[in-house]
C-alpha cells in the first residue's frame, strides 16, 4: 500500500500488508523515505500526459467541451454561474451539453442585485441544479492540459456510475439504510448533472480559468454530493467490510493529494466508489457505527482504531474556529500530501482559508507563497517562527516558511496567534540577548547567562541556513527567541535547561516592540544537563572544539512583543 509505514501500529500494519501491494504498480523511484509525501502520482510536465481510455484497447473519439468566447462554458463563468455538465445516455447515444447551475448569493449586496435582474427581461436566467461534483487523480489519466475532454468511453463510463448512485442525501445518517440501496435503478435514469474540473474550468483562456478557479470552493459545497474516482479503490470492492474499506481509502492516492483536501473539506455528503459501488464514510454512516461498535466491544483491536486515520467532518467545526485553529487544523492535514506544481501550494490553501482570491491576483506576481502569508491578516500561529527549512528571501517575510507542504507546527503553544505585518511578523516571546560571537561561527555558540554556561547550536535540518551561512560574529545586537519551556519556570535563564529557538539579528526596541531581522533556526541545551551529554545529533569534532571558545554574554528577557522581519 502507498501509506507511510510510521503512521501504523504494528497491528495495523500487519492487517494492511495483508491487503496486497497497490495493483496499478507506479513507480516510487523519486520518492524518498526523508519525505512524508509521495510524488509517484504528481503530472511531469515535461512528459505528455496520456488521457486513458475507460478499457484497454479502445479507440474511441473524444467529446469535447466548447469553452471558447461565447460557449455556454464560458458565458456561464462570466455571469458568476458554475457550468454544470448535462449528460444524457440511452444506452445507445451520448449527448453532452453545459448548464448554469445559478449559486446561492452570499453577501446582501448579491441578494440585492440578484433581485433586481429579475425585472431586466433580456437577462438569460439560471436556476440551481442539483449536481455531483467528480474528485479524481489526474495521475489516474482522466485530465487533460490540452484541451476540455474526455474519451468517448470514459463519459459513457461516468454516465453509469452517475446513474447508479444512491438517491438520497445525506446518506446513512438518519435511514441507515447503505448507500447501495436506492429507490431507482440506473437503467430507470436517462441523464445526470456533475462537474469535472478537466471538463469546467477552461484549459486555453487564463482570464477565464481564474475565474472558474476562484469559484471552486463554491462548486464543492453547492454540489449535491462529491464522488470520489480513484483508480486503485475501483479496483476492489466494498465486501472486505469498514476495516477494509477504511483501510484502503487511508492508503490511496487520492488522500495524498493536495487538491482533493478541498473537495473533502466542503461537502459532507462524500461517496468513494469501489468496484461493485459508490459508499459513504461519513458521520452517521453505517460504516461508521459498525467501527464505533467494534471499538466498544473490542478495544484492544488496534485495527479498528487505526483503520481510518483520516477525518473528512471538517466542515462541522472549521466555521466555528479563529483562524490559528483553521489554520493547524488544515496543517495536519495536509501531512503527506503534495502536488504535481509547487506554485499550486499558495493558491490551493488559499482556497480552504477562504482567502480573497481577487487581491490574490491584483499583485504582479500573481499566487506567491508571500502573497499567501500577506494576506492572512486575521493571525497565523506563532509557532510557524520556530519551523525548520527553507525560508523566503523578501524583506519583511524571511521569517516565512519558502514551502506551504507538510509544515509541522511545533512545541505546545499551538493556540498563540502571530500577526502579519509590512514590517515583519509579530509575535510575544521570551528572549536571550547575546553579545557578539569574537570568532567566524560554523555551528555552535557557548554563551553564559545567570552565571550559567549554554550551548546554542544551528538547526540546518531540512534546507535550514547555517551559523557559517550568515556570519553571526560579523552581526551585532544578537537575540533568540524561545519557543516554550521544557524544563523549569519561566523566571531566569536557569529555568531553562534545553529549548528551541529563533536567532535575530537586530533587538532594538522600540515603543515596547522589538524588532529583529530573522537569521536561522537554532536549539540550546545547558551544559552538563542529560541532553547536552545525549544529544539527538552528535557533536563532531569540530563542533566540540567550538564549545570550548570564550563564551558570548547573554540577558535573559521575559515575555514581550516582537517585530520579525
Amino acid at each position: 500500500m502507498s501509506r507511510d509505514p510510521r503512521d501504523l501500529q504494528n497491528d495495523a500494519l500487519f492487517y494492511t500488508s495483508l491487503l496486497g501491494p497497490p495493483s496499478l504498480g507506479q513507480d516510487h523511484s523519486s520518492c524518498s523515505f526523508d519525505s512524508r509525501a509521495c510524488t509517484a502520482s504528481n503530472v511531469n510536465d515535461s512528459k505528455e500526459y496520456i488521457n486513458k481510455h475507460a478499457v484497454d484497447g479502445c479507440e474511441c473519439d473524444y467529446i469535447v467541451i466548447p469553452t471558447g468566447s461565447g460557449s455556454e462554458c464560458a458565458v456561464a463563468i462570466e455571469r458568476g454561474d458554475i457550468p454544470i455538465v448535462h449528460l444524457q445516455d440511452d444506452g445507445e447515444d451520448l449527448s453532452v451539453d453545459i448548464c448554469p447551475h445559478r449559486t446561492k448569493p452570499k453577501t446582501l449586496v448579491e441578494k440585492l442585485k440578484r433581485f433586481l435582474l429579475l425585472f431586466v427581461p433580456w437577462v438569460r436566467r439560471s436556476n440551481p441544479i442539483p449536481y455531483t461534483a467528480l474528485s479524481h487523480v489526474w495521475a489516474d489519466g482522466l485530465g487533460d492540459p490540452k484541451d476540455n475532454r474526455l474519451h468517448r468511453c470514459q463519459m459513457k463510463r461516468l454516465a453509469r456510475l452517475l446513474k447508479s448512485l444512491p438517491s438520497h442525501t445525506p446518506y446513512d445518517e438518519t435511514s441507515g439504510l447503505l448507500p447501495a440501496q436506492k429507490t431507482t435503478s440506473p437503467s430507470e435514469v436517462s441523464e445526470c448533472y456533475f462537474w469535472m474540473d478537466t471538463l469546467c474550468v477552461p484549459v486555453n483562456n487564463q482570464k477565464l480559468r481564474n475565474k472558474a478557479i476562484e469559484r471552486m470552493r463554491e462548486v464543492y459545497e453547492e454540489a449535491a454530493n462529491v464522488l470520489v474516482l480513484d483508480a486503485e479503490l475501483m479496483r476492489h470492492s466494498t465486501a472486505g467490510g469498514y476495516k477494509e474499506i477504511f483501510t484502503r481509502i487511508s492508503c490511496s492516492n487520492w488522500v495524498r493529494r493536495l487538491w482533493t483536501l478541498q473537495e473533502a473539506i466542503f461537502n459532507r455528503n462524500l461517496l468513494f466508489q469501489f468496484s461493485d459501488r459508490a459508499t459513504y464514510v461519513g458521520a452517521g454512516s453505517k460504516l461508521q457505527r459498525e467501527q464505533k461498535a467494534d471499538n466498544k466491544l473490542r478495544p484492544c483491536d488496534l485495527v479498528a482504531w487505526e483503520c481510518d486515520r483520516y477525518s473528512f467532518d471538517f466542515q462541522v467545526v472549521l466555521p466555528y474556529w479563529d483562524r490559528t485553529q483553521q489554520i493547524n487544523f488544515i496543517w495536519n492535514a495536509l501531512e503527506s500530501r503534495t502536488t504535481s506544481r509547487s506554485g499550486d501550494e499558495p493558491l490551493c490553501l488559499a482556497i480552504l482559508l477562504g482567502l480573497n482570491l481577487k487581491k490574490f491576483k491584483r499583485q504582479p506576481d500573481a499566487f506567491t507563497v508571500k502573497k499567501f502569508w500577506s494576506l492572512n491578516t486575521q493571525g497565523i500561529p506563532a509557532s510557524i517562527l520556530f519551523l525548520p527549512g527553507p525560508k523566503l528571501q523578501d524583506e519583511g517575510y524571511r521569517w516565512a516558511p519558502a514551502s506551504l507542504i507538510d509544515l509541522k507546527i511545533m512545541g505546545g503553544e499551538q493556540s498563540l496567534t502571530a500577526h502579519v505585518t509590512p514590517r515583519g511578523l509579530r509575535v510575544k516571546y521570551p528572549a536571550f540577548l547575546l553579545s557578539p560571537p569574537q570568532h567566524p561561527v560554523k555551528s555552535v555558540v557557548p554563551f553564559e547567562a545567570d552565571g550559567q554556561l549554554f550551548y546554542l547550536r544551528g538547526v540546518t535540518a531540512n534546507g535550514s541556513p547555517s551559523g557559517e551561512a550568515t556570519k553571526l560574529h560579523k552581526r551585532a545586537n544578537l537575540a533568540f527567541l524561545i519557543l516554550g519551556l521544557v524544563m523549569g519556570e519561566d523566571t531566569a535563564a536557569g529555568g531553562h535547561e534545553v529549548g528551541l529557538g529563533a536567532l535575530v539579528s537586530g533587538g532594538v526596541s522600540k515603543r515596547g516592540v522589538r524588532y529583529g531581522e530573522y537569521l536561522m533556526l537554532i536549539s540550546f541545551v545547558k551544559k552538563g544537563s542529560w541532553r547536552e551529554q545525549h544529544p539527538n545529533v552528535p557533536y563532531s569534532k569540530e563542533e566540540q572544539q567550538e564549545k570550548l571558545a570564550d563564551p558570548c554574554k547573554a540577558t535573559y528577557l521575559p515575555v514581550q512583543e516582537w517585530c520579525v522581519s
